[in-house]
């Protein structure tokens, strides 16, 4: 197995190596949260950056154009969403993470890219507009009152008042244009007899403090406003760094 180690900005551009004539791998991409570098399990406790503590009940967010970048870029799916926390409801499955694709592929060094929310074209309509089927056509990842989809959600308890009990519930929830990110990075696949894994880990204790600023979650448990944007763009930049 190894390891995907994600360095993210708004676009970061990296080489791709690679060699046509390899065999084939049956290989898998998969998400895995962690906290502090450890795998977070959903509902357990972890610390803020400032003592406190929290646990997490879901993190979810949309992928658009997930993409593997070679001679020709193979664009793996155009759009799905996934909820990362029904996978990592113990230790072991924290460790396993979220299966985002599984295919056939090269061993070599990839490069991918995928932005997560929806492009302003499609984040102009409206959930009738989209087919049963299509995952845009649920309401409940919709905001009215922002004319746009929840493009990421991280919720959970946090003690704010410090008397042990976890009683504040926070709902960081990022949508609209302006919380729009394209991802680029590397990784590898290896030819293994059992299975062939690139890991991607999200820092989530990123979200809540970055450049060595920290999140004021006691004034804005919950983000539900427009008149919140700000706030959303400085969450956005901050889950960007997240993606190691």
């Amino acid at each position: 197995m190894k390891k995907l180690f994600y360095i993210l900005s708004a676009v970061i551009i990296l080489p791709l190596f690679s060699c046509s004539d390899d065999p084939i791998a049956e290989a898998e991409v998969r998400f895995r949260l962690r906290y502090e570098d450890k795998p977070l399990v959903a509902f357990e406790e972890v610390s803020y950056p400032d003592g406190k503590s929290l646990y997490v009940t879901r993190v979810s967010f949309f992928i658009e154009d997930f993409t593997l970048m070679g001679e020709e870029p193979q664009t793996v799916f155009d759009l799905d969403y996934f909820t990362l926390t029904d996978d990592h409801l113990t230790a072991a499955a924290a460790m396993e993470g979220t299966m985002v694709y599984r295919g056939e592929l090269e061993p070599r060094d990839y490069t991918t890219r995928f932005s997560i929310g929806i492009n302003p074209t499609d984040n102009a309509k409206v959930p009738a507009d989209f087919p049963s089927s299509n995952v845009l056509s649920n309401a409940a990842e919709y905001w009215a009152g922002w004319k746009s989809y929840v493009f990421a959600k991280v919720e959970g308890f946090i003690d704010l008042d410090g008397d042990g009990d976890e009683e504040t519930g926070f709902a960081l929830h990022l949508g609209g244009d302006d919380a729009y990110r394209t991802i680029t990075t590397t990784g590898n696949i290896s030819l293994d007899e059992d299975r062939s894994v690139m890991y991607v880990d999200i820092q989530l204790e990123k979200l809540f403090m970055n450049n060595g600023v920290m999140y004021d979650i006691a004034a804005n448990p919950q983000i539900h406003s427009p008149e919140q944007n700000p706030i959303v763009i400085v969450l956005s930049d901050n889950l960007v760094t997240c993606f190691e």
